[in-house]
């Protein structure tokens, strides 16, 4: 199965910040996860009750082709 870089346009970059902050929502105040993007990679750090940004992950945005969340 090929699968293709999927670029990281403005528009898809909203959309992982707006699920970032829904996640965020949830969490204590002095908590926060943090997104930053590079390339094709979204870096996501993690701030707690004052402490340095800890990384936690890179993700690399690909796909083959859309997915439908539904059954």
């Amino acid at each position: 199965m090929s699968s293709e870089i999927a670029p990281l346009t403005s528009e898809v970059k909203a959309k992982k910040d707006a699920i970032i902050e829904i996640f965020n929502n949830g969490l204590p105040k002095k908590c926060a996860y943090i997104p930053r993007y590079s390339d094709r990679y979204l870096y996501l750090a993690r701030t707690d009750y004052g402490s340095a940004l800890s990384p936690i992950c890179r993700l690399e945005m690909r796909f083959a082709k859309p997915v439908s969340l539904r059954t």
